[in-house]
């Protein structure tokens, strides 16, 4: 059961930090789309400040809520076989 846990606590580090090099490459990609999807100057600019705004409280707190997830995933070791409610469905 240690080892079960030891090797999770690395994968949940793992997973984290590929989260957190992947929350970069979602920003630019984000500022990509609005630049494509506006369609005039005035547009490109109030969606870029309100990104700018938005963003940073909105993409780690995603990262979190994904970690938690993750996290629920690996308490059901033994699945639902066990006669636990499955909250995630």
């Amino acid at each position: 059961m240690l080892s079960f846990w030891v090797e999770n606590v690395i994968l949940m580090f793992m997973y984290l930090m590929l989260e957190l090099i992947a929350m970069p490459v979602a920003f630019l990609r984000i500022w990509v789309n609005l630049f494509k999807s506006a369609r005039s100057v005035l547009q490109i600019i109030v969606n870029y400040c309100l990104f700018a705004l938005i963003a940073p409280v909105i993409m780690p707190s995603l990262v979190v809520y994904d970690c938690i997830n993750f996290l629920r995933l690996l308490l059901y070791y033994e699945g639902c076989r066990v006669g636990k409610i499955d909250e995630l469905a």
